[in-house]
């Protein structure tokens, strides 16, 4: 069963407005990983505070890193568009390619 807090996650994350600052262009997850404390996606999206492009990362061990990785892998499964926020002014930057994630929305089309 699903908690108030996933809930609310979901609803939050679709309704969100895109005037949003931080937030990405969409883009499709195209590869989902878990391993030693933090969860990757590679996606086809452009933007990019570190060196790489379309790869983000966020901690495991985030409050809403379950959150994340739910929506991440659903998106993944049903092929539809992301978007997220990463801090661009002070990057927070995984093997240099990969910016971390605070947010993660899925979008309807």
């Amino acid at each position: 069963m699903f908690s108030f807090k996933s809930i609310l996650v979901v609803i939050l994350s679709v309704f969100s407005f895109h005037s949003i600052a931080g937030w990405s262009e969409s883009g499709k997850i195209t590869m989902v990983t878990s391993h030693n404390g933090m969860h990757v996606i590679k996606t086809t999206i452009e933007d990019a505070t570190c060196d790489g492009i379309g790869g983000f990362w966020w901690p495991a061990d985030d409050a809403d890193a379950a959150d994340m990785l739910a929506i991440a892998l659903a998106a993944l499964v049903a092929q539809k568009e992301v978007r997220l926020v990463h801090n661009t002014e002070t990057p927070e930057c995984m093997f240099n390619a990969l910016n971390k994630a605070t947010h993660l929305q899925i979008n309807a089309n």
